[in-house]
């Protein structure tokens, strides 16, 4: 897999898109405008876009549906989907392997509070119970 990252351009508010290969071309001044550098995945959500580190992910696998933070575990040596405390109060996380058809991204930590996210995600639940 090819090393594919992203980083916030805090001057165009919008996120440019780099390979290593890229990276080794751009001018130094460029990178003093860049905040929030994420990796990809490797992965791609239900709707084929591109999973990054820090981004927010809707899952609704069967009986999961809730939102968590895409991260990398260095315990576990891979991407985890990290629930943080949500309705059930405790901490939980699942590997992203094999289940990113059942996600969607919805945001992402650096533009939006996942705090904030979640709140309007149980809000919705709660409606459609």
């Amino acid at each position: 897999m090819k090393k594919k990252f992203r980083a916030w351009d805090r001057v165009q508010d919008q996120w440019h898109y780099f390979s290593l290969r890229d990276i080794a071309g751009i001018s130094v001044d460029f990178f003093d405008f860049l905040d929030y550098w994420t990796e990809y995945t490797g992965l791609k959500d239900k709707n084929g876009k591109e999973i990054y580190n820090g981004d927010i992910v809707y899952n609704h696998t069967v009986g999961v549906n809730k939102a968590g933070v895409v991260k990398f575990s260095d315990i576990h040596h891979a991407y985890i989907i990290d629930y943080k405390k949500q309705k059930d109060k405790r901490d939980s996380w699942e590997f992203m392997h094999g289940s990113e058809h059942n996600q969607h991204i919805i945001g992402n930590i650096f533009k939006n509070t996942f705090e904030n996210i979640t709140l309007q995600i149980n809000k919705k639940e709660l409606q459609d119970e």
